[in-house]
């Protein structure tokens, strides 16, 4: 049996990495990494996949996250992962799933964000808004202690749409159909 302190260094052992859990956040390279490289790439690596799945990118374990610790951990039927090994050590399994729940950077992600519609600021001069786009823009000249230009006038909104389009300037013709138009274009 092993002494006293021996025991209390055992458990404190056990006990600090759990502490670092509750105050950071595991860390892929340094936490997680090193687990399923020592457990997982020999047969789920870049020279082997079995069953598909190579765990060797960070993306793909973010993306399979929870069917992968199902698997680790032997639920819902599934044979326990490291098949034919020896089973990850309970904290092992606690650290991927700490990692897996954490708010990685890749959920903090815009793309990963829910889309949300912002509130049409206030500006200066309202009549000159005409649509939403237009409130942006001169809330931002009004920022900036800057004046939007003139309105132009249609032969030179068409001089300039067909230059940003074509490269090339409008013809004759399509000048003269554009100015006889009188429909609204915006």
């Amino acid at each position: 049996m092993p002494s006293r302190a021996v025991r209390l260094v055992l458990r404190m052992s056990l006990i600090v990495p759990l502490a670092l859990l509750a105050t950071e956040p595991p860390d892929y390279s340094r936490d997680i990494q090193p687990i399923l490289d020592a457990n997982c790439i020999n047969c789920h690596g870049p020279k082997t996949q079995m069953s598909g799945l190579r765990l060797d990118s960070r993306a793909v374990v973010l993306a399979k996250g929870n069917p992968i610790l199902e698997r680790i951990k032997g639920e819902n039927g599934q044979p326990r992962m490291p098949m034919g090994g020896k089973p990850l050590a309970s904290e092992k399994i606690a650290l991927i799933q700490a990692w897996l729940n954490s708010e990685s950077p890749a959920k903090k992600h815009w793309a990963f964000q829910p889309p949300v519609k912002p509130a049409i600021p206030a500006v200066s001069k309202r009549a000159w808004v005409r649509t939403p786009v237009d409130a942006f823009i001169l809330a931002r000249l009004d920022k900036e202690n800057l004046h939007p230009s003139p309105e132009a006038d249609r032969i030179t909104l068409l001089r300039r749409l067909s230059l940003d389009l074509t490269g090339l300037p409008p013809t004759p013709d399509e000048v003269d159909a554009f100015v006889a138009d009188d429909g609204e274009f915006l």
